[in-house]
Order: C-alpha cells, then sequence, then structure tokens
C-alpha cells in the first residue's frame, strides 16, 4: 500500500525540479555544499539524476550516456559538450573523494544543453543582426587588406535574406558602411517595433600570431563567475543576464553548427565576455567571431562570396536549432 504514495511523490518531486528556480538547484536530489566562497553540486548525484554515469580518468572527468557526454578538466575551464568546445565557469573539484561540479555550471550550461528540448522561452520570430564595426571603424585589417567591417556586412546580408526567405522578421543595425556606435545598436534594439527575440553580432577576429585560426561564440557572462579570458569574477548583474540559460543554448547550438557544416574550420568554442552589445540587450544574444582575418588562410574564405554564404547558412542552422527548442 505504501509503494503507490511513494510514486507519487517521486512523481511530485520530479515535476517541480523540471520547472526548478534557476537559482537554486533541488536539495533532494542533488546535493551541494560551499566550498572557496561558492556552491558546488554532488556529480555523482548529476549523473544518476540524468541517468548518465561519471567517469574519472587522470584529470579528466565526464558525464556520459547513450545521448550525451560533458567533459571537464580538473585542471582547467576547457571542456566539450557532444563533442562542442565548451569552456565552464569553474573546474570541478575533489572534496572528500568525491567530485563536484560548480552551480553556475551546472544551472547556466550543463542543464540547458541537455535539458534543451524543453527549454521554454520566446519563441523566435524576429531577429537582430549586427554586422560589427563599419564606417570610419574598418575593424581587423586582414592580411589581404580586407576590412573586417566590409566581411561582417556581406556575412549579415547573406543571413538576412535567408532569414527573411523563410518569414522571419529582420533588423540590421547597419545595413551599409555606417558607423552606429555600441550605445546607438543597443538602442535600436530598445526602440525596435517588435522587439527583437534573439540578437545576433558577427564579427572577424585577429591576433599577433598568424597561425591562429578557428570559430569561437561568445554569450555574456553571468553574475559571478568570470569571462573566459579572465579569472576576476563579475560580481554585477547584466540586462543580458536574465538570459544566461537561452543564451548558452544559442550560443551552443551556432557554435555546433558552425563547426560542423563549415570546410577547415576549428571549433574554438562556446565562450562568455561582457562584450557591450551582448550585455546590454535584453534578449538572449551571442557574438560570433567567425575567423581571424590574421591568418591568411582563414582571411582568403573569409573574402570569398562563397564561403561567406556557407558562414551565414550555418548560424541559420544555429538559430533554427534554438528556435525548434524553444517554445
Amino acid at each position: 500500500m505504501k509503494r503507490p504514495c511513494f510514486f507519487v511523490l517521486l512523481l511530485l518531486f520530479t515535476v517541480s525540479f523540471f520547472s526548478f528556480n534557476a537559482e537554486a538547484a533541488p536539495k533532494r536530489s542533488i546535493h551541494s555544499v560551499k566550498y572557496s566562497g561558492r556552491k558546488w553540486v554532488n556529480m555523482n548525484d548529476v549523473a544518476r539524476y540524468y541517468g548518465m554515469r561519471l567517469l574519472v580518468k587522470g584529470d579528466e572527468v565526464a558525464l556520459y550516456s547513450k545521448y550525451y557526454r560533458a567533459e571537464f578538466n580538473m585542471k582547467g575551464r576547457s571542456g566539450a559538450f557532444n563533442g562542442v568546445k565548451i569552456f565552464w565557469f569553474f573546474s570541478p573539484v575533489k572534496l572528500k573523494n568525491v567530485y563536484y561540479l560548480s552551480e553556475q555550471d551546472f544551472l547556466y550550461l550543463l542543464d540547458p544543453l541537455i535539458r534543451q528540448r524543453s527549454m521554454k522561452g520566446r519563441p523566435v520570430r524576429t531577429i537582430m543582426i549586427d554586422a560589427g564595426h563599419g564606417g570610419k571603424d574598418t575593424g581587423a585589417i586582414g592580411v589581404n587588406k580586407k576590412n573586417e567591417k566590409d566581411i561582417t556586412l556581406a556575412i549579415a546580408m547573406k543571413l538576412r535574406r535567408k532569414l527573411i526567405k523563410l518569414g522571419y522578421g529582420v533588423t540590421l543595425t547597419r545595413s551599409g558602411d555606417t558607423f552606429p556606435t555600441l550605445d546607438r545598436r543597443v538602442t535600436l534594439w530598445e526602440k525596435t517595433r517588435p522587439r527583437p527575440d534573439i540578437f545576433i553580432s558577427i564579427h572577424c577576429n585577429a591576433a599577433g600570431n598568424a597561425k591562429v585560426h578557428g570559430i569561437e561564440t561568445f554569450a555574456v557572462t553571468p553574475q559571478n563567475t568570470a569571462s573566459t579570458a579572465d579569472k576576476k569574477l563579475q560580481t554585477s548583474a547584466c540586462p543580458g543576464n536574465s538570459f544566461n540559460r537561452h543564451n548558452t543554448l544559442l550560443a551552443y547550438s551556432i557554435q555546433r553548427a558552425l563547426s560542423k557544416r563549415l570546410p577547415y574550420s576549428i571549433d574554438r568554442g562556446v565562450k562568455h565576455a561582457r562584450f557591450f552589445v551582448i550585455r546590454n540587450v535584453s534578449c538572449p544574444a551571442v557574438l560570433i567571431e567567425t575567423g581571424f582575418v590574421t591568418n591568411r588562410a582563414e582571411c582568403t574564405r573569409l573574402s570569398s562570396d562563397a564561403y561567406q554564404e556557407q558562414v551565414a547558412s550555418a548560424i541559420l542552422s544555429g538559430i533554427l536549432t534554438y528556435s525548434a527548442n524553444v517554445r
């Protein structure tokens, strides 16, 4: 007679977790501890909850199942999710022979990626595309003297055509060789009606080392975590932090499409930063670094109309994947 009651309680708990408060992990299912000033969740509990297994090999830690594989490193923040490079906020810790994952990594990265099909949010109907730089701001100058501003605009216009063809509403922060300030780009989002549901900022990368190449996608750094290129915690909240989980899913969907669909592309991963535009628009937003114009081969490809079409198609694929999961 007690078994039915147990299963009813289990069902009620499961339902409550799947609509859980994004700021608090479920204590009865996934235990947490306080260590070094932050909360950490028990990775054995996480594995059991998702029907996964925990694998430890040296400094490498993985959560895996038939459908998912999340990889971590005890000595660094670089890892992966289903083969796409991910930079976690913190490396896992081992306490009393138990492995723990930071609560921020669990809430804002791991959980939205595992449960992406159950993500709730505003359906994607309108999109704002931000072609980086423009006008007096050339952006990075490529090895073939091609300006970043011209490449980003070309990709933006191609992406716009593809989205409109599918029935989406599209707004551009610039449609020609003009220079809207960063403030102006955010203001354009605020004044657009209906307000865009997602914000896509397109850029090219540059490095002092001409051998560096690859593609990376940025989401805004959540409060009380560090940006990928920094160790200092971002203690303040910004408008973009209201969409941390959706930012993760959008960035991952686009980065996965770019790394899988583009020939010769190197996956540099999903990263986090407090770039002005993505931290100040109040909707899911990403900034895409489509490649390094300081690398000769990559700059040559990025200057090609055909490759720009491929980049635009890959970004479109990522947007469609995100859109299909957020209903």
